[in-house]
């Protein structure tokens, strides 16, 4: 049997990360029950070595960086893929590992794709200020023009990319976990205890509370106008009471 092996690498994995974690934990979960396909997630670790097709590569811990790793030498990443020979390569972050991707493929001669997850100049300019965009984005600009193709979790995502000039970009949505998040686990006393009316639509903002991302929540509420009451995830469990 024909064996497609694809390979995922970034350097957003660590104890308590988000969601590009819990979307690359998903896929590898999913293509490791697929016949036909064998996935390797490359992630950064202390030392060199893998489990269950998890490869980690050396990366010194950020300071106060809760758990997340700094890759600072391409060379070891490039050769665990030179060594590992995918037939596909996806980024999942726009730092030195997408570079090694890329420096591999030149050995490799394989596709490799990047994936958009973060808007990188929002993301700059919300630390930095607004001074450091124009560098930002020609630098989005230059790396995710390299790649074969690029993937964004949504539209307003592939438009900021295809509006900085980066070809080939298509819209690849994330989905839902639906054990997970399910009509079946709702709270049916949620919305009195809230007190919003039987009618009205609820609007549960799930994930880190970094700083863009409750503003983009607000700035959905505001689109919506008022039947949208909005509530923090933060303070409502929103598995156990979905609703």
């Amino acid at each position: 049997m024909l064996i497609v092996h694809i390979a995922d690498i970034t350097m957003f994995y660590a104890p308590a990360s988000g969601g590009v974690r819990t979307y690359l934990d998903a896929k590898h979960r999913r293509l490791g029950i697929k016949p036909g396909i064998r996935h390797s997630l490359l992630i950064p670790g202390a030392h060199l070595g893998e489990q269950d097709g998890v490869y980690t590569v050396p990366a010194p811990a950020l300071p106060f960086g809760k758990g997340y790793r700094f890759p600072v030498r391409l060379a070891p990443w490039r050769n665990v893929l030179q060594d590992l020979q995918p037939d596909l390569i996806e980024v999942g972050d726009p730092y030195l590992t997408a570079w090694a991707a890329l420096d591999a493929r030149r050995q490799l001669d394989v596709p490799v794709i990047g994936f958009y997850h973060s808007d990188l100049p929002l993301l700059c300019s919300n630390r930095m200020g607004n001074w450091v965009t124009p560098n930002v984005e020609a630098y989005v600009r230059k790396l995710y023009g390299n790649f074969d193709r690029v993937l964004a979790p949504s539209q307003v995502m592939a438009d900021k990319l295809i509006g900085l000039g980066v070809k080939n970009v298509y819209v690849q949505p994330l989905g839902v976990d639906l054990q997970t998040f399910h009509p079946g686990t709702r709270d049916t006393g949620l919305r009195a205890e809230l007190g919003i009316a039987e009618d009205s639509r609820l609007l549960i903002f799930a994930g880190r509370g970094s700083k863009e991302k409750p503003a983009r929540a607000a700035r959905l509420h505001e689109a919506t106008g008022p039947a949208l009451s909005p509530a923090a995830g933060g303070f409502i469990d929103a598995r156990a009471r979905a609703g």
